[in-house]
């Protein structure tokens, strides 16, 4: 039964009944599926974080700057998905916990580029926004890289902000 459903627009709830999924999960789905197309990935990705991003702004208290143009790199625009000016961090948030890596040299760029534009230290900090802890093993490997990295992941309602040092 598993099989005819996998994919399908249904999910086992509670172990006892199927129900209708949601958009998010459908979302999800479809990118961890290896035969969805690359576009279809990029918008369940852009979904996925835009309601990521969401959550965590519920959560602050203030409402920080949202995709934060950054500049530019050849033709293609470089945009944070969040600069928080009272933290003077910037936070990019990815759709798996399997991102955290990828999103490492992704901040630390944006960072420099800020900081560079303005001629002054506007970025403290840079923190990466997942959908779930990452792994132990991916925490203490981005530790020993001593990068002023911050990890911030979705705990049920509330948001887990671990400092990397």
């Amino acid at each position: 039964m598993h099989e005819r459903l996998k994919g399908r627009e249904l999910e086992l709830y509670a172990m006892k009944c199927w129900r209708a999924r949601g958009e998010l999960a459908l979302a999800a789905t479809r990118l961890a599926d290896p035969d969805t197309t690359v576009a279809q990935a990029l918008v369940d990705e852009r979904k996925l974080e835009a309601h990521l991003v969401a959550s965590y702004i519920a959560t602050l208290g203030y409402r920080p700057r949202l995709e934060y143009r950054i500049g530019r790199d050849g033709g293609t625009d470089l945009v944070a998905d969040i600069y928080d000016d009272r933290r003077r961090l910037i936070v990019e948030a990815k759709a798996t916990v399997d991102e955290l890596f990828p999103a490492i040299g992704q901040l630390h760029r944006y960072r420099y580029l800020v900081n560079l534009a303005a001629d002054r230290t506007l970025v403290d900090r840079v923190a990466v926004l997942l959908p779930g802890e990452p792994s132990q093993d991916d925490l203490s490997c981005a530790a020993s890289m001593y990068l002023d990295l911050d990890v911030i992941w979705q705990d049920g309602e509330d948001f887990e902000h671990r400092v990397l040092r």
